[in-house]
């Protein structure tokens, strides 16, 4: 009773204490749509990776962050600057455009001085003042280091009329170059250099450098206190230019300069700091420069003052939101530091009146200056896409975020999918100097927006984002005595490259406004001849452009847009672009076979091969699932690389019957290939596609191992019998049934998981019965249960992702032409590296073009450090935080006990049973040498426009220096050879092709020089390694062990065995099949 009483004085009471308590309302713009909210409190997990990221972020600052003796060092050189700057002799006053010859120096100008409009004097003196600006003073910079300092110009040097026709502008190149001379012959610095202050060629800066503290000190120009340049005079829609409209890129560069003094970083609390240095690292990784680290601090401090972000927040919680507000936040409606419009008054330019000059606005508390009127639409699509993917990545448990957000620099040819060259960029220039002023905004960015723009409406949401480089981007620092790049214009070059959509690049039509609406003439006009009136399924007729209806043709859609439109608006010749989209199809080429002379060189197209494969392999599946069984087939899977669209070069039909081979290939093996006899041909190449089976359950399967196989047996023989009758040739087999489908070959295995059962069990000593993986049991449950399973996921992820099959194919052939042995698991260990750059494809997009998916793939091969990070492939998320980091912890404490690559999937999450076999530990350092090459001879031919096609072969073709021994094979004896990268036979008619003389089942699997690589690693396993080409290679690689060499340590035993010998065992051994065997003198390095 007590009790009661209580409780219900405590309930009476906090009753009257939530009636005195107002409500507490969170603002909506504190509100976040993404997983990490500080308001609603933290879970341990959140609270977590919030502190492992501020322990990360910390010691990533604690580095970039300049130490006590770098900061005394600035400090000093600073003084020095100043005693040396205020003491400068005056020069005596003559005419601004004369100034070169009074100079008596080599140093160039760094702004041009034509057109001359008007004449006006300049006498320098030394600046009123010297001080610093920028990050420095704030301690907000990072190596390496750059000092911002601010020369305050004399009075006397500026008149109420300097803002017309360039005159201020020109007065401050003069004045910089002055200040460029007495440094030049300082002791100061170590060198000096001209640049431009945000790429803004009105706006060039001296950057000088000390090289034993890795800084820059650069010097920019601001106009005194107090002098006649007014900000009123400068608005967006006055032009400062008497032949000109009025310019943004003018009028702003102006304002810049007189109000650099309310504009300084302003002093923030520790979190903000470390976000606003994380963040100028994140920007610099990602080579966003027009968005500076300046700007960034400013939209920081708008945030703050917004109060969408606040000092209490955590660092990962800032950063994310930062990230999210970029996304999100509206600059093109317009932002501002002003609290509201309605305080501006008439002398003040609204947020509207910037609107009409600048497609993108942010305001300072002034209202003049727009820190992003330099900025583009594109430039500003492009901050937003990484922002998402940043966003992505944090919220992505399958990757290390932070090391992809921060650590990890974006290469320009690593990010995009495809590549625009362009032939003869300097007529193309010519041509367009009537609507260019070279000495106004520059040439490089207005040749840049004349090409990119219209590029950017045609593909419209194919695309997510347009990356421009050029050799002046490059090019961003120039000798004092040399002349500014956007003047010397003679070797200018563009790239273009484009990041697409997945989901909709390979659209094949556009589908434009009803043919009788307002905007149907302007449609055809952009699109011209290509736009038509099509009628579609709802009965609307509407203006369309279609592009293709090939599926093969699918990737080349967005380049044909650009070639169709540049030549339409532009009148740039379509041979005068260079694409790099189809700059690999060349090594993936398939060349058929015909019925007279066993072999054809015609192009086949492979995506139509893969689809009479499916169909083929679609009417098995039905056949099977309905064939009168003692027990019902309920499931039929591939596992088999071409059944997942990864094979480089898919299985050609077999056709006719060739009379001088017998019909079984039991009986056909090496030593049945003798060349010498006449008219001796090798079968053609039909390898059998694994197919398997899962019956219906049943109890009645016996236990015992010999009894299950025999019953499985029976059931072979059923099913043989049953595809008789209904129209298949079949081949039966002790543990398997062949099948011939239209020209292709299957091998049915029916799946038991009662016979994997049985291979794991044991009896122990104890006479106890024991279950424990065995080498059989493990070889079953890979082909029956693991495989199909594999395939299944791979082949959905190639259904998702179109290039991922032809990327996959591409790394495999790049890997047996640089005659890797591609043996036991090593195809399946391909596909899943392959795999992980669609699967988890941060700090990137994901790969849309089999070209920027190959790039992707020697990139991972030749960096990733596999003995420190198992490799993660999270098919649909299926693994949680959980489940990653313990199977990463697990590899990581005990990493010698597991093979050199780890893959871990939700279906191994040990990680450890796929790679078991391959690759190993030598061949791992060769295949990592290898793609480093590679990597860089493919980015060298992409970027340079005179590469050929067919020049792209070079980095598939290995080097045979490595090799103590080389066999060479006879090519006639090779069944495929007509796969080979460089094919010599004449070409013939495709029409040659039959499939109607099919009587024989064809010889399956019959390979001379996979049978005399295998026999060759079974006798010489202990003293040689062996490498082949197993797609048309004619030579087979042979490195001796260090065992045979002597190179090893008293320790071990060294094999007594001479070279010469084991030679001639390769001859005997491959007697009819072995050319010759080349011994080479030298020790290869490795």
């Amino acid at each position: 009773m007590m009790k009661l009483n209580l409780k219900h004085k405590v309930t009476e009471r906090q009753t009257t204490v939530k009636k005195k308590i107002k409500k507490k309302v969170i603002p909506k713009s504190l509100n976040m749509s993404h997983k990490i909210d500080e308001f609603t409190g933290p879970t341990d997990e959140t609270s977590l990776k919030g502190n492992l990221f501020e322990l990360k972020a910390a010691e990533l600052i604690r580095e970039i962050s300049p130490n006590s003796v770098e900061i005394e060092e600035v400090d000093q050189t600073f003084t020095k600057i100043k005693q040396l700057l205020f003491n400068l002799p005056s020069m005596e006053k003559c005419n601004l455009y004369d100034i070169k010859t009074n100079l008596q120096s080599d140093i160039e100008i760094p702004i041009s001085m034509k057109p001359i409009t008007d004449s006006t004097w300049f006498n320098f003196e030394s600046p009123i003042d010297v001080s610093l600006c920028g990050s420095y003073p704030s301690k907000l910079t990072t190596k390496p280091l750059i000092i911002d300092i601010a020369l305050t110009l004399p009075y006397q040097l500026i008149q109420k009329s300097d803002i017309n026709n360039f005159r201020y502008f020109r007065k401050r190149a003069v004045y910089l170059t002055i200040i460029a001379s007495h440094l030049k012959h300082s002791e100061i610095f170590d060198t000096i250099k001209f640049t431009y202050h945000r790429e803004n060629p009105l706006k060039p800066v001296i950057s000088a450098r000390i090289e034993s503290i890795d800084c820059n000190f650069i010097f920019h120009i601001r106009t005194p206190p107090d002098h006649h340049l007014r900000t009123s005079r400068i608005l967006p829609n006055k032009s400062s230019i008497s032949y000109l409209p009025p310019n943004p890129l003018y009028n702003q560069s102006l304002i810049q300069d007189i109000l650099i003094d309310i504009n300084n970083p302003s002093e923030n609390q520790k979190s903000i700091k470390q976000c606003i240095l994380l963040m100028k690292i994140w920007l610099k990784q990602r080579s966003i420069f027009q968005f500076s680290g300046f700007i960034l601090q400013k939209f920081i401090e708008y945030l703050l003052l917004k109060r969408k972000i606040n000092s209490c927040m955590s660092l990962l919680t800032l950063v994310t939101r930062v990230l999210d507000h970029i996304l999100s936040t509206a600059f093109e409606s317009g932002i501002s530091f002003r609290q509201s419009e309605d305080e501006i008054s008439e002398l003040i330019p609204s947020i509207d009146d910037h609107k009409e000059f600048s497609s993108i606005i942010f305001l300072d508390s002034s209202g003049f200056l727009n820190y992003l009127s330099h900025l583009s639409l594109n430039e500003l699509q492009l901050l937003r896409h990484e922002a998402e993917i940043s966003l992505n990545l944090i919220n992505d448990c399958n990757c290390d975020y932070f090391t992809h957000l921060f650590l990890t620099p974006l290469k320009f040819h690593q990010r995009c999918d495809e590549f625009i060259l362009f032939k003869n960029l300097n007529l193309l220039i010519n041509k367009f100097d009537s609507i260019i002023d070279r000495h106004v905004i520059g040439i490089v960015n207005k040749v840049t927006d004349i090409i990119v723009d219209p590029l950017i409406k045609a593909l419209g949401d194919r695309l997510r984002s347009i990356v421009c480089r050029t050799d002046h981007q490059r090019r961003r620092v120039w000798e004092l005595n040399e002349q500014p790049p956007h003047i010397a214009l003679n070797h200018f070059s563009l790239s273009i490259g484009l990041i697409l959509n997945s989901e909709t690049v390979n659209r094949p039509i556009d589908i434009g406004p009803l043919a009788n609406s307002v905007e149907a003439p302007a449609f055809r006009e952009f699109w011209g001849s290509k736009a038509e009136l099509r009628r579609f399924a709802d009965a609307t007729v509407n203006e369309a452009v279609l592009w293709s209806t090939d599926s093969h043709q699918s990737f080349s859609i967005p380049m044909r847009i650009c070639k169709h439109i540049l030549k339409l608006h532009l009148n740039i010749e379509p041979s005068d672009v260079v694409s790099r989209v189809k700059c690999l199809n060349s090594v993936l080429e398939l060349h058929e076979r015909c019925k007279t002379s066993g072999y054809v060189v015609e192009n086949v197209d492979v995506v139509s091969r893969y689809d009479d494969i499916y169909r083929c392999f679609s009417d098995l599946d039905s056949t099977l699932r309905h064939l009168p069984l003692e027990l019902r087939i309920v499931d039929v899977r591939g596992s088999c690389a071409t059944l997942r669209s990864t094979e480089p070069l898919p299985p050609t039909p077999a056709i006719g019957r060739h009379d001088s081979l017998p019909r079984h290939s039991q009986t056909f093996n090496v030593s049945s290939v003798d060349s010498s006899k006449r008219g001796f041909r090798v079968p053609p190449w039909s390898p059998a596609m694994d197919v398997v089976c899962e019956v219906e359950s049943s109890g009645k399967w016996p236990e015992t191992l010999d009894a299950i196989k025999r019953v499985k047996s029976a059931f072979y023989i059923s099913v043989s019998k049953a595809l008789n009758i209904s129209g298949y040739l079949t081949r039966l087999n002790v543990d398997c049934v062949y099948a011939f489908v239209r020209g292709f070959v299957f091998r049915i295995i029916i799946s038991c998981p009662v016979e994997i059962s049985a291979l794991k069990r044991r009896i122990a000593e104890n006479n106890q019965m024991e279950f424990s993986e065995s080498v059989e049991s493990l070889s079953l449950e890979r082909c029956t249960v693991w495989l199909p399973e594999l395939t299944t996921r791979l082949r959905g992820l190639a259904t998702e992702h179109p290039s991922y099959g032809i990327t996959a194919r591409l790394a495999k052939r790049w890997l047996s032409c640089q005659m890797i042995p591609m043996v036991d698991t090593a195809v399946e260990v391909v596909d899943l590296i392959v795999a992980s750059l669609f699967v988890h494809s941060g700090p990137y997009s994901t790969p849309v073009t089999p070209v920027a998916g190959f790039i992707r793939f020697l990139w991972l091969l030749a960096t990733h450090e596999w003995r420190s990070e198992p490799l993660i492939v999270n098919f649909n998320t299926e693994m949680i935080d959980t489940d990653i980091n313990e199977a990463t912890e697990r590899i990581l404490s005990d990493r010698s006990k597991f093979p050199s690559v780890v893959i871990v999937l939700p279906c191994d999450v040990s990680g450890g049973e796929i790679t078991r076999q391959w690759p190993s530990e030598f061949l791992l350092r060769r295949i990592t040498r290898l793609a480093t090459i590679a990597y860089s001879k493919l980015i060298n031919q992409i970027y340079d426009i005179n590469t050929q096609l067919s020049d792209f072969k070079l980095i598939f073709r290995p080097s045979l220096d490595a090799y103590d021994v080389i066999i060479h094979l006879k090519s006639e004896c090779l069944v495929r050879k007509y796969q080979n990268l460089d094919m010599p036979l004449p070409r013939v008619s495709h029409s040659e092709l039959e499939l109607s003389d099919c009587k024989y089942f064809p010889i399956a699997d019959f390979d001379p020089l996979m049978f005399y690589l295998r026999n060759l690693e079974s006798c010489f396993c202990d003293i040689a390694l062996f490498f082949a080409d197993i797609y048309g290679g004619r030579n087979i690689g042979v490195v001796w062990k260090p065992l045979f060499r002597g190179d090893v340590d008293g320790e071990e035993e060294v094999v007594n065995m001479s070279a010469e010998t084991v030679v001639e065992d390769f001859k005997v051994i491959g007697e009819g099949l072995v050319d010759s065997v080349e011994m080479c003198c030298r020790v290869a390095q490795r």
